[in-house]
């Protein structure tokens, strides 16, 4: 016999909780089968199923209680894994509060003979944990008041017909390179920001005064996404600076620095972010970053899609962006026919560009050209131990609304280690 506890009532269905009393008032499985009409079996399962919904719901039953916690890390101090054991309580009115079950990944159960719960483990995914919370940080700097761009005078001539594309290929801001390590040279966020400056200066300088121009970020512009040095998906370690405020400082700083460069030279300005495998969480804060910043120059437009895919149509020219990690370029044009139907059918002159290999690529296939862009970073050690060794630059293309491209400027990484 035992005392029936009302709390366990709202996790169970009706069935449940009339062998759960059962149970309760007979004190037997067998019994309470004959009670209800059923077998011992069936009893069993429907009262560890409310138990352990109770568990994830974030109680444990009464009569028991949590006995150990237990907190594992790597090498590193990072925390990679949790677990809670749940056996029988001396006072049987202790109520346990588990973690969060949104966090939950894995309950194990250990009943004795009777069916009864004996333990309970409770796995938490650390990760989830740690991204609630930067996303808690995110939410709050968004309710405080952030300094909007004043509009500025656009520029008295341009050339109607044009488009420039400013093209930023992967530049993983947070990134540690050591020139005795890599053979190249030094690289960090401070490096990282100057050379981005100097790139877009140049470029933008360079460039003619088309009426729009698109900056176009290619992915992992972010070289990780947190303060775990390691990528998002693959869980591989990173070369990185882990203040991670710092590297989202001077990211956003770069990107403003660019997008008002580009507003004195042109017209309208579009702003294209890509998400890519090493920061699909930091562009999602970057575009809605840009957006909040610029809400009152009608000549910025941000593209706020959290699409992979990122599309533009420009009187007979169709441009494409994403960053290329998970497909075959080849592929690329006919998604962009799926994706953009009308759209593909009014052009003539279709691009598509992408990041991720960190080297020139191009490709003329059917419908559309396609192209990966150069890096301006110097490798970090594992694309050095990996034999990769590519020129760096950035590049800005033009395009002529009937014609299609007319043009491209290069700047050459070199150029500005020279003038620096």
């Amino acid at each position: 016999m035992a005392d029936i506890d009302e709390n366990l009532r709202q996790y169970a269905t009706d069935a449940e909780w009339q062998a759960y009393v059962a149970y309760c008032e007979t004190g037997s499985l067998n019994a309470a089968g004959r009670q209800l009409g059923k077998d011992r079996t069936t009893i069993r399962n429907q009262v560890r199923n409310v138990q352990e919904k109770a568990l994830r719901g974030g109680a444990a039953p009464r009569g028991f209680q949590v006995s150990r916690v237990s907190t594992q890390y790597d090498a590193s101090g990072d925390k990679t894994g949790s677990s809670v054991v749940v056996k029988a309580a001396a006072d049987a009115e202790d109520v346990v509060k588990l973690p969060d079950p949104k966090k939950i990944i894995k309950t194990s159960t250990l009943y004795a003979g009777d069916g009864s719960v004996t333990q309970q483990w409770v796995l938490e995914k650390p990760e989830d944990v740690q991204r609630e919370a930067m996303w808690r940080a995110f939410a709050e700097g968004l309710t405080a008041d952030l300094p909007r761009a004043t509009p500025v005078k656009p520029p008295s001539i341009v050339a109607d017909r044009l488009l420039t594309n400013y093209l930023v290929g992967d530049h993983h801001f947070g990134q540690l390179s050591w020139a005795a390590e890599t053979g190249g040279e030094n690289y960090d966020i401070k490096v990282s920001e100057q050379l981005l400056v100097d790139a877009t200066g140049y470029l933008v300088a360079s460039a003619p005064p088309s009426e729009e121009a698109i900056f176009s970020f290619l992915g992992d512009f972010t070289h990780t996404d947190g303060y775990a040095p390691m990528t998002p998906h693959g869980g591989h370690l990173l070369d990185a600076d882990v203040r991670f405020p710092k590297i989202a400082a001077g990211a956003a700083r770069a990107m403003r620095n660019a997008i008002d460069l580009a507003l004195g030279k042109h017209k309208r300005v579009r702003v294209i972010i890509v998400a890519g495998n090493h920061d699909p969480v930091s562009t999602v804060w970057l575009r809605i970053a840009m957006a909040a910043v610029y809400e009152n120059e009608p000549r910025v437009v941000i593209d706020g899609s959290p699409s992979k895919f990122h599309y533009y149509e420009w009187g007979r020219v169709l441009l494409g962006w994403t960053h290329g990690d998970r497909l075959k370029i080849d592929r690329l044009p006919a998604l962009m026919a799926n994706d953009q139907p009308e759209a593909w059918g009014r052009t003539e002159h279709r691009f598509w560009y992408t990041g991720h290999v960190h080297h020139d690529q191009t490709k003329d296939l059917v419908g559309a050209k396609v192209e990966s862009m150069r890096v301006l970073a110097p490798n970090d050690a594992y694309a050095a131990k990996g034999g990769y060794r590519t020129p760096r630059d950035m590049k800005a293309i033009i395009y002529h609304r009937e014609f299609g491209e007319t043009g491209r400027l290069v700047a050459p990484a070199a150029m500005f280690r020279v003038a620096a």
